[in-house]
């Protein structure tokens, strides 16, 4: 008797988590940070309509982010938006001219290699922060995840952002 009431149960939790995958998850938008993502995925769904290629849908998401963080702020402005992202489940990482690590306390650590070595000095000049803040905020038809990439360029010197990007991806399975 506990057997099948037991088997009922994995049969129904099954059946929930098979129809929450099949109509996709989406991201609470009761905070700014989902009802940026929904207009980051907005932005990119118009432009994506317009006929608009890569470059043109990650223009029209990136100008959305950098309605809620724009550069020129403040350093201790970009870690408040990048401490409420990493509260929303965001994996945030700070690249620097000679290392990485999980931000905000994960230990520094040197690249791995010299090929990765040089490719992150060619994008970070010393004193400088690239700071990357990634989800997979939707799943739907259980194929395809959806990602928000929101990258922050600091400048140590005067500590203030001095670029903001930003992208929506889809992944298959």
């Amino acid at each position: 008797m506990i057997g099948i009431k037991f088997v009922g149960m994995n049969i129904i939790i099954s059946l929930i988590s098979f129809l929450i995958l099949i109509g996709g998850c989406k991201m609470d938008n009761n905070s700014w940070v989902g009802t940026m993502i929904a207009e980051m995925e907005s932005a990119w769904i118009e432009a994506d309509k317009a006929g608009r290629g890569q470059k043109e849908r990650d223009g029209a998401v990136n100008a959305v982010v950098q309605r809620y963080l724009k550069p020129g702020v403040s350093r201790e402005e970009a870690f408040r938006v990048l401490t409420d992202l990493k509260g929303y489940g965001f994996d945030v990482g700070e690249y620097r001219h000679d290392g990485a690590r999980k931000w905000p306390d994960g230990e520094f650590k040197l690249y791995a290699d010299e090929e990765t070595k040089r490719n992150f000095q060619t994008l970070i000049p010393r004193n400088a922060s690239r700071l990357t803040a990634r989800k997979k905020y939707k799943v739907e038809r259980i194929i395809f995840q959806k990602y928000v990439v929101i990258t922050i360029f600091i400048n140590d010197r005067d500590g203030e952002v001095s670029n903001v990007e930003a992208s929506i991806w889809v992944d298959s399975i």
